[in-house]
C-alpha cells in the first residue's frame, strides 16, 4: 500500500532508468489530455515523454515588418521556433502558456489581444537515436506575433533583460528562404521543422484573393 504521495520528481525518477536522465525539469506538472481533448489530470515531465501521454505545447512564431522570422538557436546551432512551452498546472489555456513562456524567454509581457493563433496539430514521434527512451505525443497550438518597427528594435533589451537566461540562449532574424533552407540541410530542431508547414499555410491563405 501507498501510504505517502509521491513527490512528481521522485514519480519521475522511479521511471527514468537513469539518474543522468532526470534533470530540474523532469518533474514539472503538465496538464494530460484524452484524445477528445478533455484534461485528465497532471503528470511529470519525464513520466509523459517515457510513456507518451499527450499534452499540450504552444509555440509563437514572431514576425518582422519585413517578413523575416525570429528563431532561436540551440546547441549544436540548431534553428527552432523562438518561443514554446508545455501547458503546465498554472496554465488554464495554450494561450495562458504561450504568454507565461514568453514573458519568461524573450522578456516581453505580450497583449493577448496581439497574438494569432495559426494552427493547431497533433505530433507523435519516437524512435529518435540522440534521446532513444522518449516518446513525444503532442498536441501543438501555433501562434504568431507580428512585431513593429519600434518592437523590433527594444528587441534586444528585453532579451538581455529576461527572467529565463538558460532557456533561450541567442535570437536571430532570418528570412524565409533562409528558414526553409534549414530545414532542407537537417539544421532545425523538430519543433520548427514541423511547425514551418503551417505557418506557410497560413500565409497563403492570408493573402487576399
Amino acid at each position: 500500500m501507498i501510504d505517502k504521495l509521491l513527490d512528481p520528481l521522485e514519480l519521475a525518477s522511479l521511471v527514468a532508468g537513469s539518474e543522468n536522465d532526470v534533470s530540474s525539469s523532469s518533474g514539472e506538472l503538465l496538464r494530460v489530455f484524452a484524445e477528445d481533448g478533455k484534461s485528465i489530470g497532471l503528470a511529470p515531465r519525464l513520466l509523459c515523454h517515457r510513456l507518451g501521454l499527450l499534452h499540450k505545447v504552444a509555440f509563437c512564431f514572431f514576425s518582422a515588418p519585413d517578413s523575416r522570422l525570429l528563431l532561436q538557436k540551440r546547441k549544436g546551432g540548431r534553428l527552432d521556433v523562438a518561443v514554446g512551452g508545455h501547458l503546465n498546472r498554472q496554465d488554464n489555456s495554450a494561450e495562458d502558456a504561450i504568454i507565461r513562456e514568453i514573458h519568461e524567454e524573450i522578456g516581453i509581457l505580450l497583449n493577448p489581444n496581439r497574438l494569432t493563433k495559426i494552427a493547431e496539430y497533433q505530433r507523435h514521434s519516437s524512435d529518435r537515436l540522440s534521446k532513444p527512451r522518449e516518446v513525444n505525443n503532442e498536441f501543438r497550438v501555433l501562434f504568431l506575433h507580428e512585431f513593429s518597427k519600434a518592437e523590433v528594435q527594444n528587441l534586444d533589451r528585453h532579451f538581455s533583460n529576461r527572467k529565463d537566461q538558460k532557456a533561450v540562449l541567442s535570437i536571430q532574424w532570418f528570412t524565409l528562404k533562409e528558414v526553409l533552407s534549414a530545414c532542407d540541410s537537417g539544421k532545425t530542431a523538430d519543433g520548427l521543422l514541423a511547425s514551418i508547414p503551417y505557418y506557410l499555410l497560413w500565409l497563403v491563405n492570408r493573402r487576399p484573393t
